[in-house]
């Protein structure tokens, strides 16, 4: 079991927090290719470097967009992660859906 930190911003940190919001969307670059069922995410608020959570990882899903990722999980769009990436690094690397508990 290994812990990987992660930020968020404030609205989707208190969502992974109060427990409405179940699954991360990332890129599925080098760091988040390491991740597996039954590590352990850290979350990082990033307004605040000491507000932490950690959630275990239950189960892993991987897209070749956010789209289709989002579209699977439509309630957790508002959290949308896509803007963060060009069009190429998705291309190139594909998404990947952790599911928390």
């Amino acid at each position: 079991m290994k812990h990987i930190t992660m930020h968020l911003a404030l609205a989707p940190f208190q969502a992974v927090e109060s427990g409405s919001k179940k699954v991360e969307v990332r890129l599925n670059d080098a760091k988040r290719q390491a991740v597996e069922v039954g590590d352990i995410i850290i979350f990082v608020l990033y307004s605040d470097n000491t507000t932490k959570l950690e959630r275990s990882v239950v189960a892993i899903e991987y897209f070749s967009t956010f789209t289709k990722a989002y579209k699977k999980y439509e309630a957790e769009e508002k959290f949308a992660a896509a803007q963060y990436y060009t069009e190429g690094e998705v291309r190139d690397l594909g998404v990947v859906v952790f599911s928390l508990k």
